[in-house]
């Protein structure tokens, strides 16, 4: 089905229509043209500016991305009709970070692909590279918000715990040896799977994860981080501390490890194992041909493979 993109002049009455009727109360019209939201690789979601007799109105569309690389299609991401339940979830529980309220679930029938609207929050996204001016308090709230997450308890929604895919260390090892095979001809490929397969930590107890906690999806405003975004690849895992490597920041200031495993109250030495998990899969799953060497270099002394 082709997509009917919100920006478009000849859409915009479809869009008027499909937005009275997601929040149920009448739109007059748009305040401005609709603009594509900036960030995110494949995502398509634009702000939409509205008008009502009672004020105005900002909104996020979210729309199904145009092209979904095949490694994230294996692992079952980009399921928007799960995020909306996610999201639907969430907004019901007593939380201290806030989250989108969401409306308005469409299976293609208003622009051709999956869709819903969120409301816009204010504030600002905190940057992927990490910002000189960013204080030692903010980088605290963040791993502890990282970590706060985790302690979530899905069971308390009706319905959480039905919607989450279980994405445990077992079965991530699984997926990488499944999806590495072209690879399999290099003896490291072999060395890793091994090293993974014989140093796999010990499962905890399943928790809830964000499953994308990069800076970029947490909001701030007047110095405090309030609000996660972007819930598309929350699932529930046997153990979180490697949800802390999605934060760019730990790459370009290593010395940050330390805050965040500490919200944990976990070492950094337990970091090791998710580090060479999520670098193989850059490397050979995710096969990312600019920085193959530079990754498969790093992964040898990670793990400090010798060749024979």
């Amino acid at each position: 089905m082709k997509f009917l993109n919100p920006t478009f002049e000849e859409n915009r009455l479809n869009l008027i229509e499909y937005l009275s009727i997601a929040v149920g109360k009448e739109i007059n019209g748009l305040r401005k043209q609709p603009q594509p939201t900036v960030g995110g690789i494949e995502n398509r979601n634009y702000y939409i500016y509205a008008k009502t007799d009672g004020g105005n109105i900002d909104f996020v569309l979210r729309c199904e991305p145009e092209h979904i690389p095949q490694w994230r299609k294996s692992y079952d991401l980009y399921n928007l009709h799960r995020e909306y339940l996610i999201l639907q979830e969430l907004h019901e529980l007593n939380l201290r970070l806030r989250t989108p309220q969401v409306w308005g679930f469409d299976h293609g029938e208003t622009f051709g692909v999956p869709s819903f609207l969120m409301e816009c929050l204010p504030g600002k996204h905190l940057r992927w590279t990490f910002d000189p001016s960013y204080s030692d308090q903010l980088v605290s709230q963040l791993a502890e918000l990282i970590a706060y997450i985790s302690t979530i308890d899905y069971r308390e929604a009706d319905s959480l715990e039905a919607i989450l895919p279980v994405r445990t260390m077992c079965s991530n090892l699984v997926w990488l040896d499944e999806n590495s095979r072209t690879f399999r001809n290099d003896p490291l490929v072999k060395y890793l799977l091994s090293w993974l397969s014989e140093r796999l930590p010990n499962a905890r107890p399943l928790t809830f994860c964000h499953g994308d906690p990069n800076p970029q999806n947490f909001l701030h405003k007047n110095g405090v981080i309030y609000a996660a975004i972007d819930w598309e690849f929350a699932c529930l895992k046997n153990d979180p501390l490697g949800e802390i490597l999605c934060v760019g920041w730990l790459h370009q200031k290593p010395e940050l490890k330390t805050i965040f495993c500490q919200a944990f109250g976990r070492d950094v030495e337990e970091l090791l194992w998710f580090e060479v998990c999520g670098l193989f899969g850059a490397t050979y799953v995710n096969h990312n041909k600019k920085n193959f060497e530079a990754n498969r270099n790093k992964l040898t002394q990670l793990v400090g493979y010798r060749k024979h």
